[in-house]
């Protein structure tokens, strides 16, 4: 997604996407994922690897506005100058056995969401993640040099 709006509607209310979302808001369009619920992978551990991966470049904010699931085959990087707001609920069920999500890059990870649920340990590997100051965000964790996922008022 290069800018605009992808809207995905299904019977039962929820769909898994288990491929490569890349979003990228270059022309000051934000790009926005919204419609049914969203689970960014399913927990498999057939392969090697992350099998969902959620890709976000470009200067400032990129949506995913339907309530999201990320599970422990996914993978979220935000680049650099990059936000990806998640204006939907988010639930973080990120770890199956040895496999756990990853959530990388030097942007912005901003939970806008009404609320946010971590069932499971949420590691996010990202320098800047705190440094927006509207909405629920991660917080650095000075210690660990990572940052641990929480969801701050």
């Amino acid at each position: 997604m290069n800018g605009g709006d992808i809207s995905v509607t299904v019977a039962d209310g929820e769909w898994v996407m288990n491929g490569a979302l890349n979003m990228a808001n270059t022309a000051g369009d934000i790009p926005i994922l919204s419609g049914s619920a969203v689970e960014i992978g399913n927990d498999s551990t057939l392969l090697l690897g992350p099998l969902a991966s959620v890709n976000v470049t470009g200067a400032g904010n990129s949506q995913i506005s339907s309530a999201v699931t990320f599970f422990s085959d996914a993978s979220v990087n935000v680049a650099a100058g990059a936000t990806l707001v998640l204006n939907g609920n988010a639930t973080f069920n990120s770890v199956n056995g040895s496999d756990n999500a990853q959530f990388t890059g030097g942007g912005i990870l901003r939970l806008d969401g009404s609320s946010s649920t971590v069932n499971e340990i949420t590691t996010v590997n990202m320098p800047n993640a705190g440094s927006t100051s509207t909405g629920r965000h991660v917080r650095p964790d000075a210690d660990a040099g990572n940052t641990n996922l929480s969801t701050p008022t």
